[in-house]
C-alpha cells in the first residue's frame, strides 16, 4: 500500500503502489504479480520436496521414495531418448487400427489414466531450460 495517497484520489496506486515502486517486471514476462510470486515458490518448494525424495534416501517402498523414484525417472532425459517412442508404441498401434470418431471417443473412455499422465506433461517454450 502506498499510504502517501488517500484511497478516494487514486485507489489503484493507494492499493499497489508500494508493489509498483519496487516490484520490476523481469524482461521475459509481460506482467508480473503477487501470484506469479506464489506460484514460483510453490514451484521452487516442490522441486526441492521432489529432488530430496529423488536422493535414494528414503526406505525402499515408502511412499517418499516411491515418488522420488519416480520423479527421478521422469527427470532422466537420456534414458526417456533412448528408449524414444518405443513405449507408446502398443497405444499408438491401437489408434492406428480405430476405424472412426466414435471408436476413438471409446478408446479414450477406457485409457482415461493413460491420457492423465499423457496431459499432465506441458511443452512450452522455456520449459527445456529449467
Amino acid at each position: 500500500m502506498d499510504t502517501s495517497l488517500t484511497p478516494g484520489d487514486d485507489f489503484f496506486r493507494y492499493a499497489d503502489g508500494t508493489w509498483l515502486k519496487n516490484t520490476e517486471i523481469p524482461a521475459d514476462r509481460a506482467s508480473y504479480g503477487v501470484f506469479d510470486v506464489l506460484g514460483e515458490q510453490a514451484e521452487q518448494r516442490t522441486r526441492g520436496l521432489l529432488e530430496a525424495a529423488a536422493s535414494g534416501n528414503a526406505a525402499i517402498g515408502s511412499d517418499e521414495r516411491r515418488v522420488g523414484d519416480y520423479y527421478a525417472s521422469f527427470m532422466d532425459e537420456t534414458s526417456i531418448d533412448k528408449r524414444g517412442l518405443t513405449p507408446l508404441q502398443p497405444a499408438l498401434k491401437e489408434i492406428a487400427a480405430l476405424a472412426d470418431k466414435r471408436a476413438l471417443a471409446r478408446w479414450i473412455g477406457r485409457r482415461r489414466s493413460f491420457l492423465a499422465i499423457a496431459s499432465s506433461l506441458t511443452i512450452a517454450p522455456g520449459n527445456a531450460e529449467k
